[in-house]
Formats: structure tokens, sequence, C-alpha cells
């Protein structure tokens, strides 16, 4: 927002002059040269005539800038008008007054709006204090986002509190922008016409607002773009009762003087308008309501109706809108206006620059700012404006008393500190008691944070008893409104964090509640915040008052005891939504802001498994959502072990500093999708960490970072490290295989999926599985091995002597000609028990060599994956021959390759045998048709260890089904899971399967979606399960399964009469 002051003088004198030129153009030779020789001898003031030898020969445009040098812009129409009536040129006077009122009503409501923001009075100011905002004003990071709906989830509708750093990197998928390019026009060159402007409470969206009104009377900021700017506060907003024209209600809401031609003249260039609408969350959901609207800006209407044809373009339909907003109404905003355009605020681009621009000694605030990153609390919090605010106002009242602000480390200690300086700079003596006015204060600020009021009428503010100027003034603010001819005054606090601070404040100084007690008003306040989202920071101020440091610092403040503190109730409400809690973000929020060691304790003692969204916008409050802090202190309070999952976390130095200490508490670490600077990770393991376990899940690590998992690989303590999903190379692989074969290594279970892989790794992982003793699982998935790199994995499987059992390999590049080498472990290794082998193109003759290998009485194997290998009905016969003999093989997957129904033959005669003791076997689309089910109807009456079938995605359609069915009913089946999901089943065989789920005493759980039942099918099938005979535990009918116990429990059991009408099934 960068432009020189002189623009907006050159603006309007073009205008003038402009305005001359169209006037006398349209006069006529004729009159033209009257009016010039009317100028020529007319006297103004002290000033002499023209003279007629100055205008003779010139023309419209020459005329018009000689009388505006000589007689001044600032008179000049006026005077013109003048000559006009003189010399009986009544339209054309009329025709220029109309542009003067126009011309300088701009001027004049330019310099009102320069005068109402260029001086702005301080949040907490007394009479007089206040602060330049030009001086002040400091820039935000701005980001256009385009979310998808995973992040849209997790915007967590809020998102200022994130530590600026952190912000800044991850910003680097998303478009920065700046405010005078809001609106620029999109890829395919169309400007916006609405842009929200949102973040959380406090991250300056209200003074970015009041910045573009200043920059655009400055010339610095929309000159080409917008002739008017109109701003309009929620706070403003909410005053205007009953109906009132559109342009009344500018004039209102602006606090316009100007006449209804001037305001017709205005609204018809709709183009060049702009209006600001700050703090539309605050409005209500009647003003998203599609109402009805005028688009006559002079028929009376309603405020809602007013923007909601702003909005939608019903009127004014060029003019551009700015709407600044909290996240949470996001969605609903998105439903009801089209083709918004959304920048977010993140927070401040530079906290530094701040602290220069609030303090006038640049050597104290440089001194102030080295205080403040002594505590990295303070100083990440500071990133949020409203808060660096706070900060700064302490500071600069109280550093001179050496205060230790270090103390200060979360949100409630600030904005208690921030009280206490109030009171102690500001406050002076009354007759009435502190504690008895506060209380008062805390319930108006209670009943507007239940009722989402930030704005008070006098009425209320008498009927709390906060008449007292003195108190009234410090703590609240005042806004004065024009409500017709008449002013009005209205209160609020200085901001609504600070509301809810004294909101929480309430519960600790209200000892007469009425009807409810101290306690129960608490467990009122914290059952309806589970559903409230509103009353979450009123929650974590009121954990944060309850610490015994906070409560000795509100007495001393007050000046009494406090006689009631519910840490009690507040623990118990924590251990009782635990179990509830899928991220435990809040529990660790509010543990870390009560700072009591017991009550962290016991809490922990309770929280073995700790999972939490790492640095998310919104996860409480903009304020203060350092989840790494809270962690942090949760953790070096605990006198437990605890097992850690962080998600979704970007950490930077100082946060991964601030964890890494605590994190000798755990025994199990888990960071999923989590970024690390520059993939280091040695932080982590700079204190003295045994862990068990270790998750890295698309962290983006690199080979540097292998090194600095070494120390824990060496320890004598880790059993399990997955790395899956990282860019390790065979670089990274080679530096961990150096602690894998360390003696001092553990190591039961490694995951190294998708992590970049070639086939050189696989000589030293060949080392490891032959010298490491303890290795059971290694998964290499989706890597490019290639037979080359399996010949040596086969060739230390076969050199071993020692015990690793499952084998991931699925995607890995793979051909035939590997076969020959796993055949050789086949014959030899007596461990392997697991394989998977998917995704490669081992083709028929790839199988036949392996099944070779599989009948060798020394085989182990016990899971094999061959899933979309390549295959043909050709290898099912060689399969056959293992499933008939193999004594050990007991799960097979033969899912997305095309064995048809001539294959199944063969598997079906192998699982016929009396030897045969496979346990489960997945067909999953293998080109089956129904033809198959009497193959599989006689495995289901002779075989007794098949208990898990799978053929999904196979048009089994409905011929032969018959055949399944009797099968599935068969006394001697024994299949306990069958999946058929897409199987195109349709409405004829719900009779059947009705009569499975009733008569098969094995089946436990059944998969049946994605068919064609229609409502009345599934009725049916639902039906059955309430029926006396019915075993089954689970039945999928779509996405979500059905538990058949708790349905049973819900519906009941239904008499055997109702089931001869069940089977009547309408075919609709």
């Amino acid at each position: 927002m960068e432009g020189s002051a002189d623009s907006a003088s050159y603006t309007e004198h073009c205008t003038v002059w402009d305005s001359l030129v169209r006037s006398f153009g349209c006069l006529g030779k004729e009159n033209f040269e009257k009016l010039k020789l009317a100028f020529s001898d007319f006297r103004h003031d002290v000033k002499d005539p023209i003279g007629y030898g100055h205008l003779e020969d010139a023309d419209c445009s020459k005329t018009a800038k000689i009388i505006i040098d000589y007689y001044g812009e600032e008179n000049i129409l006026e005077l013109t008008i003048k000559i006009y009536m003189k010399i009986h040129l009544r339209g054309p006077a009329e025709d220029l007054q109309k542009k003067h009122n126009l011309i300088y009503f701009r001027i004049n409501y330019m310099e009102q709006v320069k005068d109402q923001y260029q001086w702005m009075k301080e949040k907490n100011g007394l009479l007089g204090e206040g602060f330049n905002l030009e001086r002040r004003y400091t820039n935000l990071l701005l980001l256009r986002k385009h979310r998808n709906e995973r992040e849209r989830e997790n915007e967590i509708k809020s998102s200022g509190t994130k530590h600026l750093d952190i912000m800044e990197d991850r910003s680097s998928n998303y478009s920065i922008t700046t405010i005078d390019a809001l609106f620029d026009a999109d890829e395919e060159g169309n400007p916006p016409k609405v842009v929200v402007l949102q973040g959380p409470a406090g991250i300056g969206k209200t003074m970015t607002a009041k910045k573009i009104m200043l920059d655009w009377t400055a010339g610095c900021l929309y000159q080409d773009k917008f002739k008017y700017v109109f701003y309009m506060s929620s706070t403003m907003v909410n005053q205007i009762t009953g109906k009132m024209s559109i342009a009344s209600f500018i004039i209102n809401i602006c606090q316009l003087s100007c006449s209804q031609q001037v305001m017709e003249s205005i609204l018809k260039d709709s183009e060049k308008i702009l209006f600001l609408v700050d703090g539309f969350d605050e409005l209500g959901e009647s003003y998203m309501i599609d109402n009805p609207s005028t688009e006559s800006p002079f028929h009376k209407t309603t405020k809602e109706a007013f923007f909601s044809g702003l909005f939608k373009k019903r009127f004014l339909r060029k003019s551009s809108v700015v709407i600044t907003t909290r996240p949470f109404i996001l969605e609903k905003l998105k439903d009801f206006i089209e083709c918004l355009s959304y920048v977010e605020i993140l927070g401040l681009k530079d906290r530094e620059e701040y602290f220069l621009n609030f303090f006038e000694e640049k050597e104290q605030a440089k001194k102030f700012l080295d205080l403040i990153k002594k505590n990295e609390t303070l100083f990440t919090m500071c990133a949020v404006p409203m808060t660096c605010w706070i900060v700064c106002t302490v500071l600069q009242q109280q550093i001179e008393d050496s205060i230790d602000v270090i103390h200060y480390n979360t949100s409630t200690s600030v904005y208690t500190l921030y009280l206490q300086s109030l009171l102690v700079y500001h406050w002076r003596k009354s007759d009435v008691p502190l504690k008895a006015y506060l209380k008062k204060l805390c319930t108006l600020a209670k009943d507007g944070v239940w009722n989402k009021k930030v704005l008070f009428d006098k009425v209320e503010i008498q009927n709390n008893h906060l008449h007292i100027l003195n108190m009234k003034s410090l703590i609240l603010n005042e806004n004065i409104f024009r409500r017709g001819i008449t002013l009005e005054t209205c209160y609020s606090f200085i901001h609504l964090s600070v509301q809810e601070f004294f909101a929480a404040l309430y519960y600790l100084l209200n000892e007469e509640t009425g009807s409810l007690g101290p306690q129960e008003e608490v467990i009122a306040l914290l059952d309806m915040s589970k559903n409230h989202p509103h009353l979450a920071l009123t929650v974590k101020f009121l954990f944060g008052l309850s610490s015994r440091k906070q409560i000795n610092t509100v007495e001393k403040i007050i000046g009494c005891k406090i006689s009631y503190a519910p840490n009690k109730v507040l623990e118990d409400w924590l251990v009782k939504i635990l179990s509830k809690c899928k991220c435990h973000n809040e529990i660790l929020h509010y543990l870390n802001e009560i700072q009591d060691d017991d009550i962290v304790k016991r809490v922990m003692s309770q929280l073995w498994h700790v999972e939490c969204e790492g640095l998310i916008p919104g996860s409480i409050d903009a304020q203060d959502n350092l989840i790494d802090r809270s962690l942090a202190f949760c953790l070096e309070k605990s006198t437990c072990s605890h097992s850690i999952t962080i998600m979704y976390c970007s950490f930077s130095p100082e946060s991964l500093k601030t964890l890494s200490s605590s994190l000798r508490k755990c025994s199990k670490l888990k960071f999923d999708r989590c970024f690390f600077p520059n993939g280091d990770i040695s932080c982590i393991f700079k204190s003295a960490n045994k862990f068990k376990e270790l998750h890295f899940s698309k962290c983006k690590l690199t080979p540097s970072s292998c090194k600095s998992l070494l120390s824990s690989i060496k320890n004598r303590s880790l059993t399990k490290l997955d790395l899956k999903w990282n860019e390790l190379q065979d670089s990274g692989a080679k530096v961990l295989c150096e602690g894998f074969r360390h003696p001092g290594c553990i190591l039961q279970e490694l995951g190294l999926e998708k992590c970049s892989l070639g086939s050189s790794c696989c000589e030293d992982l060949c080392s490891v599985i032959i010298m490491n003793k303890c290795l059971i699982k290694l998964e290499l998935s989706q890597n490019d091995i290639q037979d080359s790199g399996v010949k040596y994995l086969c060739e230390g499987l076969v050199k071993s002597t020692h015990s690793l059992q499952e084998l991931g390999l699925e995607d890995c590049k793979l051909t035939s000609s590997c076969c020959e080498d796993l055949y050789s472990v086949f014959t030899t290794n007596r461990s392997l028990t697991k394989l998977d082998l998917s995704e490669n193109k081992l083709g028929d003759s790839g199988v036949k060599r392996l099944c070779e290998g599989l009948k060798d009485p020394c085989s182990m194997l016990q899971e094999l994956r061959l899933q979309e290998c390549d295959l043909t009905s050709l290898c099912c016969e060689d399969l056959q021959s293992v499933i008939s003999k193999n004594r050990c093989l007991t799960s097979l997957d033969l899912s997305t390759n095309d064995l048809e129904d001539q294959g199944v033959k063969y598997l079906c005669e192998g699982l016929r045998h009396i030897d045969c003791v496979l346990n489960e076997l997945r067909l999953e689309s293998c080109l089956l048709t129904s033809s198959c089910c009497e193959d599989f109807k006689s495995v289901l009456l002779t075989n007794k260890s098949l208990a898990k079938l799978d053929l999904s995605w196979n048009g089994i359609a409905e011929m032969g089904l018959k055949s399944l069915w009797d099968g599935l009913k068969h006394q001697n089946c024994v299949l306990q899971q069958l999946v058929l999901e897409d199987c195109d089943l349709t409405l004829t065989c719900v009779e059947d399967l009705c009569s499975v789920i009733i008569i098969n005493c094995s089946l436990t759980k059944l998969n049946l979606a994605a068919n064609h039942f229609k409502k009345s099918g599934k009725s049916c099938l639902l039906q059955s399960l309430r029926h006396p005979c019915c075993t089954l535990k689970e039945l999928r009918l779509s996405a979500e399964p059905i538990n058949v116990g708790e349905y049973r429990k819900r519906k009941g059991l239904l008499p055997l009469s109702n089931f001869s009408r069940l089977m009547e099934i309408p075919l609709d």
C-alpha cells in the first residue's frame, strides 16, 4: 500500500478540469463566447478580472485551465455556476451544480475519512491517548488459498496462531498476495467482485480494513479502481433498526452528510464503489438468507435484505466488496455467495517490525524484543497482532519495574498481567469495592459470550450497575452511533478475547449465582462447550485462572481472597472426555494453561496414548495453538511412559527444541505427514531417548536424516522402525544398514515402503538379514528393487540362520526371473512365513517356479500375496497342487488376475483335497461368472479349513448363485467370512441371502456392499438379522458395517411368525 499523497489532489484537479471542459463543450459557440466575455470582466473578492485578452483565442480546454489557475480549483465550479446564471444559462448551471456537489462531496468525504482513521484511539487509552495508524500498522502475511476438502476440515476454522516462521514455510504451496492486489484479475482475466479477508479474532482484520480506508484517502491505493470506499463495521450495522432505503442505509452507516441527488449520482457509477464489510461473522446467519431485496436504491428494505442483495449482486451489480470475517462461517459464505475470492491472514510478516513501530525509541524497542525472544512462547504468540499489542502494552508499562516476563508463558498469564497493568496504572479509587465491580463486569462478559453478544447498550450497562465512569471507560470501549437525528452510545470490551477472559473470571468471583451454585455453573459451561465452539476460549481461560499462581495474582489485584476454585471439577471433566477424544489437542492445551503439576500427573496417567494434530490453525483459539509447547509441558510433568502420535505438523527448529527433551518420556513415537526443516530430525535424539517404536510416515525425510536415527537403532531399545514414503534413497539405506548390523540393534520390524530405493541397497540389506538376529519383518514395497536386488535379498535369506519371517516386495518391478532365487529361499529357509509379491509381472511361468518351491517339504510359507501379477488360468493347476499338498500355506491372495472360471475350477479341486489347510482365499476381480458357483458349492460342502473367501468385483450375477446359496446353507459349511462386494447381486437373490443369514451357523461376517438390492431388499436383509437363529456378527450393506449384536439390542428380536412375510419381497 505505497504511493504518493500528491496523486489524490491530482485526481481531484483532473476531475474539476474535466467537468469544466465537458460543460463548456456542450454550450455551443455563441454561449461559449458569452461565457468567456462574462469571465473577462468578472471580479471576485480582491481579484481583478482576468481580461478578455487572456481568453479570446482559448478553446474549452485552455479556458478551463486558465480560470482554474487564476481562481483556484476550490472556488472555480461555484464561480462558473454564478457566471452561467448571470448570462441566463440555467440548464448548464444546474448540470454543473450536480457535478460541483459530487466533486466536493468526494473531497470532503475523503478528508472526513482521513481525519477518522489517521489517528486511532489506543485500545486501552485514556482521553487523548492514541497512535498514528500509518506509523503503527505492520504488514500482514496474506495468502490466497484454494483448499481441498481435507484441508478445509482441518482448517479448524481458524488460522492465526501458527508460529510465523512455520506459516511462511507453509505458504510456499500457496500464492502470497497484498492488499493492493486483492482485486487483480485471475488467470482468465476476470477481477473478483467479492473478496473474503478471513482470519481468527485478533489477527488484524479490522486494522487492515481501516488501513485500506486511510491509504485510499492518501491516494496510495485503488485510485484508478474506486471513487468511493465505504466502511461498514458489524457494530454499526447492528445499530440499524427498521427499514430504510439503500441510499439511507449507506448514509447512516457511514455517517455521511449528502443529498439524495448526490447519493443517486454516486450509486449510478457502482463499478467505482468498494464496500468494506468488517466483522461479518458478528452479524448472524440472518444476513446469509436469500432475502428479497429491491433493485432501487431509494426503496425501503431491511438491512438483511441490503447485504443479501449487495452480495448476490441484485443491485449495485458492478460494485466490489471486501468482507472481513472469522473463519467459522466460511462454508456458509461459500454456499451463499458465488465466485468468492478467499484471502487468509496468517499473522504478522515481521514481529520485530511491530515492536519497532509500537515503541517510539528504537533502542527501547530492541531491548524489549530481546527480552521477549528469550521466552519462545511469548515471542511465538506475538505473531498474532492482538497478542503482540497486549505484550507490547504490558511491557511498556511494566518493564521499568524489572518484571519477570519469562514467567508469563500462557495466554491466561498474559491477559492477567494486562488486567493488572490496567488497574495499577489507570484505576482510580472508588466507593465501590473493586471485586464487586469486577463481578458485575464479568457477569456482563459471561452473558455476552453465552449469547454471542459483543455490543451492550446503556440499559444493559445500568442493569449490571456498571455506570461508574472510571471502570466503564477503563475496561469497556465506548461507541457512538447515529440513529436518525439522534446519537446512541453502546459499549464493548476492547476485544472479544478480553471479553472471554472476563467471562472466565466470572466463575471464580461469583459466589452468588442464583439457582445454580458455582460448581454447577462451571459444569454447565463445560458441558455446553462440547457442542458450542464459541465457548472454547472461555473454557481455556478458566483453566488458566484456576491455577494457584493465577489465583494469587487475581487475589492481589482485587485485594481479597477467592473462595472457590474449580480445579476438581475441571480435572474430573478432563478425565471424563479422555475416552471420547480422537485428538487430544484441547486436553493438552487445557493442562498447559492450568500449570498444575498434580492435575497434569493424574490426567496424563490415564492418557497413555496421546494423539495430536500439530500446529494446525484453530484447534482451540487463534491466540495460543502451540501444541508443541503444551505437549512438552504435559510430558515433562507426567510420571508415565507414553505413546505419542503427531500428525500434520510443520515443525520449526524452535518447536523441535521445545519438544526434544520431553520426548524421553515416550516409548512409541509416530510422526505422520509432518515436516522437518531440511529433513533434520537430529533434535529429537539429543536427549537420552530410548524409543521402542519410531514412525516417520510421509515426512519428507532425506538421506541426511538417516544419520540421526543411528543412536536409537544401536541403543538396545528400538524394536520397530517405520520410514515409509520418504526420499531416503540407497545412500540413506546404506547409513541405516550400518546401524542394523550393530551388536546393539534389536530391531524386529523395518518399514522402508516407497523410499526411492534401488537394487544397490539390497547388498547392504543382505548383510543385515544375515547378521541381525532380531529382524523378523522387512517391508520394501513400492521401491525399484528389480530382479537384481531380489537376488541379494534371497542370498541373505538362504544364508541366514536367523528369524526374518515377513518380506514385502509389492510393486518392486520384478519379473519371472526373480522366481528362481525365491525358489531357493522356499526350499532352504525355515523362518519366512509371509511374502507379498503383488503388482509385479511374474506371469504364469514365474508362479510355476514358485509353486515348485512351495511344494518342497522345507517350505514354511504361510501367507502369499500374488495380487495383480499378470496371472491366467494356466498357473492354476500348479497352484492346485500347492493348495492340496502344502501343509503350511493358510492364506493366498490371487486378486486382480485373469484367472476366470476355468482357473477357479483347478483351485477348487485343490480346496476339496483332504489335506488342504488353506484358511483364506482372495479372488477379487478375477473375471469370474456364476459358472464358478457350482465349484464353490462343492468346496463349502467338503472343505474343513477355508474360513475366509473374497469374491468381490466379479460379475457373478444371478445365474448359478443358487448353488452358492445351497452350499452356504449346508450343515457342513464352515466358512466364517464371505465378501461379495460389487458382484451385480440384485433383489432376486435377497430371499436366498436371508435364508443363509438365518440358517448358516458358521458365518460371522458377510459383506454385500455395492450391490443392487434396492431399499426393500436391504430392509429384508436387516429383518433377517432379528431372527432368533441368526448367528451373524457383522453385515455390510454400505461403507459402514452393521454390528449385528448392537442392532439386535436396538431393534429387538422378531417372533418366528413374522418371517413367513419376510420372504415376500416386492420386485420394485
